[in-house]
């Protein structure tokens, strides 16, 4: 038999109409409350995790990441075709990343072009002053991590700020940075 510290759950199973058997299922019965609240914080933590590892793995499947060493490797698997990359891009750029969002039909792009040729930019954006800057909204992507944090002029504390000049396009579609020290190039679009 059970002593005073468990107790017995009986359940009815049943398959159709006919009830084909009892099933006795013993609980315990816990002698202390800190014991239950322990079991039940577990329980919850637990469950945060799994809904913050499930939210983390959908928002990244929606998102789809495609590399190219330069232009003609991305000409070549259809880039362009897709509006992964966009037609006014050089064909001098190199190490491109590409992330786009299935769901909402948002790009971003880093790439690297010769310092040089910037006729492109002259051709196709006009730049952002300083003080549109400060109230500059980015829409930035998850689960990549070649994108940049922030921008210097929002955050001038963050080591990892990018430091940059920007441009909107002519059409309205995209922003553009080019990083001040390097040829990096990041695009995204509105």
């Amino acid at each position: 038999m059970f002593n005073h510290w468990q107790c017995v759950l009986v359940c009815r199973c049943c398959y159709g109409r006919r009830v084909r058997r009892n099933v006795v299922i013993p609980l315990v019965i816990l002698k202390n409350n800190k014991l239950i609240w322990f079991v039940l914080t577990l329980i919850v933590l637990c469950a945060a995790f799994i809904v913050f590892v499930t939210n983390t793995v959908f928002v990244c499947n929606e998102q789809v990441e495609e590399n190219f060493s330069n232009y003609s490797e991305a000409f070549n698997k259809g880039a362009f075709e897709r509006n992964i990359v966009p037609e006014f891009i050089p064909k001098s750029v190199f190490e491109i990343k590409t992330l786009h969002d299935v769901d909402n039909n948002s790009l971003w792009i880093r790439f690297r072009n010769n310092l040089n040729d910037s006729s492109f930019i002259q051709n196709n954006f006009l730049e952002i002053n300083k003080e549109q800057l400060r109230y500059f909204e980015i829409n930035h992507p998850e689960c990549v991590n070649w994108w940049f944090e922030d921008i210097i002029e929002q955050s001038p504390s963050n080591d990892n700020a990018l430091y940059a000049t920007y441009f909107q396009d002519k059409s309205n579609k995209y922003f553009l940075a080019k990083e001040k020290r390097s040829n990096k190039y990041f695009l995204w679009s509105k």
